[in-house]
């Protein structure tokens, strides 16, 4: 599955150009892997036009792992991982939201 498409890249925010925002900063995609509890929401991605695809791969977040943090992942890394053969997958369903939507919404899980 092509985690990123144009239109994601299109509309993401450069890097860093969302500091000062906070929570309002908008979530434009979420990824995860459907045999773990690890999901990365993206806020900002580093673009680069002498790429084929326009981006370098390096982005920013919100990770939920075995922490909820902001935080850099590579996108190609993400796009390689393989666990029992399945690996990362975009939610294909998402709209995009601000980050205390999301930061509400895994901290409810959490203590559920």
């Amino acid at each position: 599955m092509m985690l990123l498409t144009k239109a994601i890249i299109k509309r993401t925010p450069d890097l860093r150009a969302t500091d000062g925002q906070g929570d309002d900063a908008i979530v434009q995609a979420k990824f995860f892997h459907p045999m773990s509890n690890w999901t990365w929401f993206l806020l900002e991605l580093e673009k680069d036009d002498t790429d084929p695809r326009g981006i370098t791969g390096v982005a920013f977040g919100l990770v939920s792992g075995h922490e909820i943090e902001l935080g850099a992942f590579d996108m190609h890394e993400l796009e390689t991982v393989r666990v029992h053969g399945l690996g990362i997958e975009r939610d294909m369903y998402w709209d995009p939201r601000p980050l205390s939507e999301v930061r509400k919404s895994l901290e409810e899980r959490r203590w559920a």
